[in-house]
């Protein structure tokens, strides 16, 4: 029995000592040639979508996977566009409604090799629109268009040499854009044309990564 938990000792003891040797050596941070990969990103997403004809929006939080196309320039360099969309639909039989988020965006980041992790800190900005299309008994579109960015830091452990998971936490600034209708009938805040709400948000977000990079041999 002792000799049994010496060797599982020592077993546990190389693994614990090979693990981070081996995760380096996966690193991208030691590939010279650009890299492109593809991946997911889980999380929450902050929206206003809700009664545009209130002139304070209420927030919401809401499922919100993206997805990301990573591109290493260089072993030090990243820039990695994003895309999300989220769509919902009621069909009622007295009224049809739908709500929908689209964001496009991109990050630029530095990288460097911190033991089994590649961090990685920089910016990140978006666009986002959303939309609420309401059918009968009164039809109208009521859109709005948002601006978000602000400084994020990651990190990504290599499993394979392709295959990472990471996480990334943001901090976000979100200006939302002006109320744009579309039908006779949409409803309306009360404002007069020169009167004009201003709103914004700061935020935290967290992400989680699960990324794959094409063509890597060595």
């Amino acid at each position: 029995m002792n000799r049994f938990r010496t060797l599982t000792g020592i077993a546990l003891l190389c693994v614990a000592v090979a693990c981070p040797a081996l995760a380096q050596s996966l690193s991208l941070t030691h590939v010279e040639r650009p890299m492109l990969g593809l991946g997911v990103a889980i999380g929450k997403e902050v929206s206003t979508l809700g009664d545009f004809s209130d002139p304070v929006v209420s927030v919401h939080q809401v499922d919100f996977p993206s997805i990301y196309l990573p591109i290493r320039l260089n072993p030090g360099l990243k820039i990695e566009p994003e895309f999300g969309l989220m769509r919902y639909t009621i069909d009622a039989p007295s009224v049809d409604q739908t709500f929908s988020i689209m964001l496009i965006g991109a990050g630029a980041f530095f990288l460097m090799n911190v033991g089994p992790v590649d961090l990685s800190w920089g910016l990140r900005f978006a666009m986002m629109k959303e939309s609420y299309d309401h059918d009968g008994p009164v039809d109208y579109t009521v859109t709005r268009s948002d601006m978000v960015y602000g400084p994020a830091l990651g990190g990504e452990y290599f499993f394979t040499r392709n295959f990472s998971l990471g996480g990334e936490v943001q901090l976000n600034y979100v200006k939302l854009g002006e109320v744009e209708t579309d039908g006779d009938d949409a409803p309306t805040n009360g404002l007069g044309d020169d009167e004009k709400i201003k709103q914004s948000m700061l935020r935290t977000k967290p992400l989680i990564f699960v990324r794959w990079y094409f063509g890597r041999k060595g």
